[in-house]
């Protein structure tokens, strides 16, 4: 019982942990190339550490390798879109879109592994569409930002089905440095061949080794640790909190709420408690197809 609960507040932990990634994105001054260049890159070379003692062996064959690399390309896109949201918006903004994950991986779903949407699915899309809605109609002036948000949103849901058959096939830590890896690569590329790179201030050093390190390199292991004790639902449960504990975080820390119309926490309410109801519905949906499949064996 001591143990599960600790567990639990491991959770919780971590997921606040991400949720504090949009704040940090405000915080620390390089822009949002940089900022992704210097996560990743401290990520990497993290992971490249201790992996060995997590027991993953980093040596793989070519084409994983460069399948870990493309997905970790992804990573940086996502995370790309996800800061640039922050820098031309605020931290609230930022996490406002990301909710809307749950429609477009339905969508993928659907689309690329032909699953049809499951009507909670359906439900969920459609109660979706009032909350970004209200949200846009109240806060118009930081509308680049919020699409940006829902940008990370539909890059982020494309990286989590192309990462799911990737998970079932290597060690995490292993994952995890190849993608960092291979976001490093990518945006550095890009960030040398504009010219002019900005290097961080000695404030943002520390901003940049909480982000990369307890963000990023803690947060994933703790969060793969723990999957292997929890169930599905109370990970999923916990986890649909990052929105939320992103906003409570801008608001102690930024003050950001007072320079929201309280209209736009209405759209951000509908949509937050669809996403909390998304594991109660999954589950019952879960449970309803079990039954009918038991229902429809043959008895022996």
């Amino acid at each position: 019982m001591v143990e599960r609960l600790f567990d639990q507040l491991k959770l919780h932990g971590v997921v606040l942990a991400w949720g504090l990634t949009a704040v940090l994105g405000v915080l620390i001054h390089l822009p949002a190339l940089e900022l992704v260049v210097w996560r990743t890159g401290l990520a990497a070379a993290a992971l490249g550490v201790i992996t060995p003692f997590l027991g993953g062996r980093l040596r793989l064959p070519l084409r994983p390798t460069l399948q870990l690399l493309a997905t970790g390309v992804l990573i940086g896109a996502h995370w790309m879109l996800f800061f640039g949201a922050g820098k031309v918006s605020n931290a609230t903004i930022t996490v406002a879109g990301l909710p809307t994950t749950l429609i477009w991986c339905a969508l993928l779903e659907w689309w690329w592994l032909r699953q049809r949407p499951r009507p909670y699915e359906i439900v969920i899309g459609l109660l979706m569409i009032p909350a970004v809605w209200l949200m846009l109609s109240f806060e118009f002036r930081h509308s680049l930002g919020f699409w940006l948000s829902i940008g990370a949103a539909i890059v982020g849901s494309v990286f989590a089905v192309l990462n799911g058959s990737l998970a079932r096939q290597h060690h995490y830590a292993v994952i995890t440095f190849y993608q960092m890896l291979g976001a490093f690569i990518s945006l550095l590329i890009i960030l040398l061949w504009r010219g002019q790179p900005q290097w961080p201030a000695a404030a943002d050093l520390g901003w940049l080794l909480i982000l990369s390190l307890v963000c990023t390199v803690y947060a994933f292991t703790t969060y793969v640790e723990l999957l292997r004790r929890l169930s599905v639902f109370a990970v999923n449960l916990v986890y649909n909190l990052e929105p939320l504990y992103a906003m409570i975080l801008a608001a102690v820390f930024l003050g950001e709420h007072k320079d929201l119309h309280p209209g736009f926490f209405l759209g951000v309410a509908l949509m937050l408690g669809v996403v909390i109801a998304h594991p109660f519905l999954k589950r019952r949906d879960d449970a309803l197809l079990a039954a009918r499949a038991t229902a429809g064996r043959p008895r022996t």
